[in-house]
């Protein structure tokens, strides 16, 4: 911010001019607040923005900003004009006060603007990586029922979808179309297929993003919107009765916890459905998840409740950005290959599979590492976000 600094005068002052000299600073930090909290600059001279006003304000009384530098013409400034200088400066702050009630809820500094253009270009973004994907033919109404924040940057919501015939296994996404909005949004599902099931409701968590369906989900969606959603995905984990007992191994990156969230819930949702009806019972499961800081790790209270209700159940943390507290159990740096080393010794190497979701970067030196401790290629299920 570019700003004047009044330089007080050298030696001491006739108390008159003392007083007028503390009135004028007074003045020119309530004009540096008010720049402060309107993010423009406040001058008396040479700088743009609201000191212009107070400028024409002061040529208007035939005041100049040199002459205001002088110790009795402040004198003479402040005893006359403070009140009226300072009126102006209230009704700037009421002004922009009252303007700032119409600003979105964006997080700052973000540029919320979302041109025709750019939503154009972006519209078939997600319906274009996933071309080649499994869609179910179903498109369902869903209604916002809750929104809460996750983390920093993720903003969860809970859909009730009504419609019977619509449902999708753990590790799948959905197609988001918005009303209003030519750009269809892709999102993981977080929540177990069961929670659906029991009470026709399914969870979403999401980053903030310019990307305008991400974008609306953070700046726009309330309880009780509606959109439009169909599933789609191959990268899901939907074992029957049967089946070898296989054992998992998950590894997140980011928001690519949340199909492997829905995932490890559903494992231990089977667990005990195994135990009251004897159906699939998944064998061990290990998950490994990395994010940039502590605050960043997803539905941790979830996966810890989870975990410590069944001994075949582990979830690690890793950050990579900062420090975790020495009180958690969560460790500082990325998940190498001792660390995934070390998670297979958990597991049974010939019935196990792995679930890898993050951004590409991570996925291919963790495919890398795997391959080089004695995993399968087609061992390795994975799944790219972007």
């Amino acid at each position: 911010m570019a700003c004047w600094l009044p330089t007080p005068a050298t030696g001491s002052l006739p108390m008159e001019e003392a007083v007028a000299e503390a009135q004028f600073q007074h003045l020119f930090l309530a004009g540096c607040y008010l720049s402060l909290r309107l993010g423009a600059p406040f001058t008396l001279g040479h700088c743009g923005g609201y000191g212009e006003v107070l400028n024409a304000a002061v040529e208007a009384i035939g005041v100049t900003s040199r002459e205001v530098q002088n110790p009795p013409t402040r004198a003479l400034f402040c005893s006359w004009y403070t009140p009226f200088i300072l009126i102006i400066l209230q009704s700037f702050l009421y002004t922009m006060l009252t303007m700032s009630r119409s600003i979105s809820n964006a997080p700052p500094e973000v540029d919320t603007s979302v041109s025709t253009e750019r939503e154009k270009a972006n519209a078939g973004k997600h319906l274009k990586i996933t071309a080649t994907s499994t869609r179910q033919p179903v498109i369902a109404k869903a209604v916002v029922t809750e929104v809460r924040l996750e983390s920093p940057t993720v903003r969860g919501i809970t859909l009730q979808v009504d419609n019977p015939d619509f449902s999708f296994k753990a590790g799948q996404w959905i197609d988001m179309f918005i009303p209003g909005m030519e750009a269809v949004g892709g999102f993981s599902i977080y929540s177990s297929p069961n929670q659906l099931s029991e009470n026709r409701t399914l969870d979403l968590g999401i980053k903030f993003s310019k990307w305008p369906p991400a974008f609306w989900i953070h700046d726009q969606c309330k309880v009780g919107s509606s959109v439009a959603i169909r599933v789609g995905g191959d990268f899901y984990f939907a074992p029957e009765i049967g089946d070898p007992s296989f054992d998992l191994l998950l590894i997140a990156g980011g928001v690519g916890l949340n199909p492997l969230a829905s995932i490890f819930s559903y494992a231990s949702h089977l667990h005990k459905l195994y135990q009251e009806k004897q159906e699939y019972c998944p064998g061990k499961i290990k998950l490994l998840y990395s994010a940039k800081t502590f605050e960043d790790l997803l539905y941790k209270e979830m996966l810890d409740a989870i975990s410590s209700d069944n001994p075949n159940m582990e979830v690690e943390y890793f950050t990579t950005r900062s420090m975790p507290p020495k009180s958690s159990r969560a460790k500082y740096g990325h998940i190498t290959q001792e660390d995934l080393k070390s998670a297979v010794e958990f597991l049974d190497l010939s019935l196990l599979k792995t679930f890898i979701c993050g951004p590409p970067p991570m996925i291919e030196k963790v495919n890398e590492n795997l391959l080089a401790i004695g995993l399968a290629q087609n061992q390795l299920i994975y799944e790219k976000w972007w």
